[in-house]
């Protein structure tokens, strides 16, 4: 039997992006991966369905090096005008406590 692929990832302008939606894999992939969000929560906060997170995840790990080559220089970027990953860490998590509140 042959094997059907399932494409949830597109490439455009030679930007990855989830098929029909401006979201890129490399950050959900990144908020799993190294934000320890879970499978569900991501599915929730960016209304995805479970291939789509896994498919982004994988996309995510087939391209680990790159990625976050890129997330570290706009780490250094950010550095440099005055801006911190962690202030955008603590934002991103605000925003998931208060939608997790009651």
């Amino acid at each position: 039997m042959e094997a059907v692929p399932v494409q949830h990832i597109e490439i455009i302008e030679g930007k990855a992006y989830i098929v029909g939606r401006r979201l890129k894999p490399k950050l959900i992939g990144r908020f799993y991966a190294m934000g320890g969000m879970t499978i569900e929560a991501i599915m929730e906060e960016w209304n995805l369905s479970r291939a789509e997170v896994h498919a982004a995840v994988a996309y995510y790990y087939d391209n680990q090096e790159e990625i976050e080559r890129g997330f570290q220089e706009a780490d250094e970027y950010a550095r440099k005008v005055g801006i911190s990953i962690d202030e955008f860490k603590a934002k991103v998590q605000a925003r998931l406590a208060n939608k997790e509140a009651p």
